[in-house]
């Protein structure tokens, strides 16, 4: 039991080391990388206030056509908004935070076969079907920062959680409107 006090006594002052109490200002934030929060490969902007809360917006480029292979797909560009709630207001090295969004998760693409009949004979082709899917995600992630008290910051941004499409259409392929949301990112905070 003493060890994991130790260990409790050393993560806690590794934390709040980190920290510095000055800085509670109004924070703002730009960052690129890959995942829900940058709209696929782009950019996401947050402002921070001076409490817990931040705010955030991200588009992006999604290559659907690299991610399945398919050159019929076309690649889209997608957006996102939310709200992020730091699990504290200290801002060290390590800034844990938890986010609800909403925006656009990604694509459903699907060639749907299809046989018609008709006076002169039957035939058969392929349907392609292609939509934009959209809803709200759940984020839990970190944002580590590199020179946490310089008044120019770079950060390091690791989040995952679920994301639900709403829009689930009928024809897709039958799997789960249930998606796994990551972020991973590489910003400047000033």
């Amino acid at each position: 039991m003493s060890k994991f006090r130790l260990m409790l006594a050393i993560v806690l002052s590794l934390f709040l080391s980190s920290a510095s109490f000055a800085e509670v200002g109004i924070e703002n934030s730009f960052g690129t990388g890959y995942g829900n929060s940058y709209g696929g490969l782009g950019f996401v902007y947050e402002f921070r206030t001076p409490s817990i809360i931040a705010f955030n917006v991200g588009a992006g480029y999604f290559p659907a056509a690299a991610m399945t292979g398919e050159d019929w797909v076309e690649d889209e560009i997608l957006a996102e908004t939310g709200l992020r709630i730091y699990f504290t207001n200290f801002r060290g090295v390590f800034r844990p935070y938890g986010g609800v969004q909403y925006g656009m998760l990604g694509i459903i693409a699907e060639q749907v076969f299809a046989y018609e009949y008709n006076y002169y004979g039957s035939y058969y082709y392929y349907e392609e079907k292609q939509e934009v899917v959209h809803g709200p995600s759940m984020l839990v992630g970190s944002k580590f920062v590199f020179n946490y008290r310089s008044p120019v910051k770079f950060f390091l941004e690791v989040a995952g959680g679920l994301s639900y499409a709403v829009n689930y259409p009928d024809w897709a392929p039958e799997e789960e409107a249930l998606f796994l949301a990551l972020d991973l990112g590489l910003g400047i905070a000033f």
